[in-house]
């Protein structure tokens, strides 16, 4: 009888729901994740800038 009842929980609805997130077709959803994905990279463009204008700096004291 037990056997009968058991379900397996990897194709249950829920299960699947939990791994999956719901598409969100809005304007303004879609310009917020853009303006973030903007703003991370600009963060790290910079970073990635200013220690490129550090390495002749660094060579020159390397070499002495």
């Amino acid at each position: 009888m037990r056997r009968m009842l058991l379900l397996n929980k990897t194709t249950l609805s829920s299960t699947i729901r939990k791994k999956n997130s719901a598409v969100d077709n809005r304007i303004s959803s879609k310009c917020l994740g853009s303006l973030g994905a903007i703003i991370i990279v600009g963060v790290c463009l910079s970073i990635v800038l200013a220690d490129l204008s550090n390495i002749p700096k660094n060579k020159v004291s390397m070499k002495r």
